[in-house]
């Protein structure tokens, strides 16, 4: 289980600094997913899961259709940020 939070420069600490997201930018990357047949809640609070029954396949076509996404809402070469340890 994770989430993804866009729009912040530092890990969020607490909820007020957890709510400080950028939901535009959220549901345009939930749309473009949700598009490739990635289905997101369009809550960014709302935790993302992995199940045991994906396999090697399906989690490597899943990150493809990240991928893509990703691509099409911040450009070829979007700026990543690993705010997480």
């Amino acid at each position: 289980m994770f989430s993804v939070l866009l729009g912040k420069d530092e890990a969020p600490t607490d909820y007020r600094s957890y709510s400080e997201f950028d939901a535009e930018l959220f549901g345009r990357l939930g749309a473009a997913l949700i598009q490739r047949g990635i289905l997101v809640d369009d809550d960014p609070r709302e935790p993302w899961f992995l199940s045991y029954s994906h396999d090697a396949a399906v989690i490597d076509e899943t990150l493809n259709l990240i991928e893509d996404a990703v691509s099409a809402v911040f450009g070829r070469s979007p700026q990543v940020r690993r705010l997480a340890a």
